[in-house]
């Protein structure tokens, strides 16, 4: 009996290990791919100032403020191609128009996310809002 207690405590330690271990890459690839994103946000603003094309996501109380929304509905679940998303409500100097990450304080919450997806640990859906051919996220930026 202790040798089969012993062997159970190994394997745990195990799996343990093994677990820590995914995730410690998984980390590691998440602030390689934070890296990344944050360089081409940077080389995108860099290229929207030369270009004269705008790089920045529509703020969706903006274009409250300036059209008439009709009432929303729930249109339950849905599946939406991400070029379609063009805005955001109330995080759009946080994100560029390709939902890079701009601003290093959302670096934790960023990594978290991507670690979360590089486990294949499932996430909540965003929501979303249709402003005429338009998505915006209200909530779920980083998701």
């Amino acid at each position: 009996m202790p040798g089969d207690l012993y062997q159970i405590q190994a394997a745990a330690a195990r799996v343990q290990h093994h677990e820590q271990g995914e995730e410690f890459w998984a980390t590691r690839a998440a602030l390689e791919l934070y890296r990344r994103a944050r360089c081409r946000a940077m080389w995108g603003k860099v290229w929207s100032a030369l270009t004269g094309r705008p790089g920045t996501l529509l703020d969706l109380n903006a274009v409250r403020a300036a059209c008439t929304l009709g009432s929303g509905y729930d249109g339950g679940m849905q599946t939406v191609q991400i070029s379609l998303i063009r805005g955001s409500e109330g995080r759009c100097q946080d994100f560029d128009a390709g939902f890079r990450p701009l601003r290093s304080d959302c670096r934790d919450r960023w990594v978290r996310i991507a670690v979360a997806r590089l486990m294949r640990v499932p996430l909540p859906p965003i929501t979303l809002t249709l402003a005429g051919d338009r998505y915006f996220v209200v909530d779920g930026h980083h998701r």
